[in-house]
């Protein structure tokens, strides 16, 4: 190549680029990402880089400097995974940076954000060996589904778990605190109701009922303290109907005389009436979570109308577009899910 010995070449490598059907998108989010992982040298100090499509062309994922290493670095979709990583310290020291280039599903819906996916562009240093001789680096490359059963089975796929976490975390604006330790114990547990019943449906099924069934003595409680809150309501309001006439043009000295009655009575309403309701909310959004990234469910049947449990169930064709809303299906489990939750 014309090159002094010791010297090194780049090397450019594109890497596999995942599929991306629409019907796996989630709550129309396209759910396809680039993923690296970077290590700190001398530390178990790791950090996640995640990058969506986007059509600002390529972007950099992740790069080698004096004091990080990429631990492995790839592309997603919502329950596949391609990651490349080195086999041994040569191979890692070689790999320099990551970058990411969006491209289309389909070619006729053009460079679309949601209809597109990331992919990984590798960027090597091979030195130059002396002549008559040769200079190979050994990488190693994960194609497989994203879930811990397989994650656990070697101690290679260790790294990969990241990405779970990644997958785990809020959708939505809001972060509620715990959902992600909930979403991997939620995980845990259908994963034991199925080596039992053997149906994955019927094993979300029992995981709601016992998860209801922990809720219940929490509802019990708020309904008996909002019950015995409303019967001290109903004795003591002929009392605070008299201070409400009594003081009727005097607004600021009628709020005084409420505040004083209050206290005198301690009336005020039970906050721990609340607390079923914040313990529910995590609860919610962890079995929300750990149903949406479950490889498991893909393509598993359940009964009737039910054939992908990874997907929303379609009752029957509804065709609505509201222009902000498209039903394309009638949902019928997200509905009976709020009626029975």
């Amino acid at each position: 190549f014309g090159r002094d010995v010791g010297t090194s070449i780049p090397l450019v490598l594109t890497g596999v680029t995942m599929s991306n059907p629409r019907e796996e998108h989630i709550l129309g989010q396209n759910p396809s990402v680039a993923f690296a992982v970077t290590e700190r040298a001398g530390t178990s100090e790791r950090t996640s880089h995640a990058l969506h499509p986007s059509k600002d062309g390529e972007q950099t994922l992740a790069s080698r400097t004096g004091a990080e290493r990429i631990l492995f670095a790839g592309s997603t979709n919502r329950h596949f995974a391609a990651f490349l990583w080195g086999a041994d310290e040569d191979a890692e020291k070689d790999l320099q940076g990551v970058r990411v280039r969006t491209w289309p599903v389909q070619e006729p819906m053009g460079h679309h954000v949601l209809h597109s996916v990331p992919q990984a562009v590798y960027r090597f240093s091979l030195e130059v060996p002396p002549q008559g001789g040769r200079s190979a680096r050994r990488f190693r490359l994960y194609l497989g589904p994203k879930t811990t059963e397989v994650f656990e089975e070697r101690p290679e796929y260790e790294r990969f778990d990241a990405i779970m976490d990644y997958d785990l975390r809020p959708l939505c604006f809001c972060s509620v605190p715990g959902v992600r330790l909930l979403a991997r114990t939620l995980l845990w547990g259908m994963r034991g109701l199925h080596s039992i019943v053997g149906n994955w449906g019927l094993a979300i099924v029992l995981l709601t009922l016992i998860v209801r069934s922990l809720l219940v003595p929490l509802n019990f409680r708020m309904q008996k303290s909002m019950r015995a809150y409303g019967a001290k309501m109903s004795r003591l309001q002929p009392e605070l109907e008299k201070l409400k006439k009594k003081y009727a043009n005097d607004p600021k000295r009628m709020q005084q005389e409420m505040l004083a009655f209050q206290r005198k009575h301690k009336l005020f309403p039970p906050l721990g009436g609340c607390l079923p309701l914040l313990v529910t909310i995590p609860v919610f959004f962890g079995l929300f979570t750990a149903l949406r990234v479950a490889y498991e469910l893909r393509y598993q049947p359940f009964v009737a109308w039910i054939d992908d449990l990874s997907s929303p169930d379609r009752l029957f064709h509804l065709g609505l577009d509201l222009g902000f809303v498209h039903l394309e299906y009638f949902n019928l489990l997200p509905i009976l899910m709020v009626v029975l939750w």
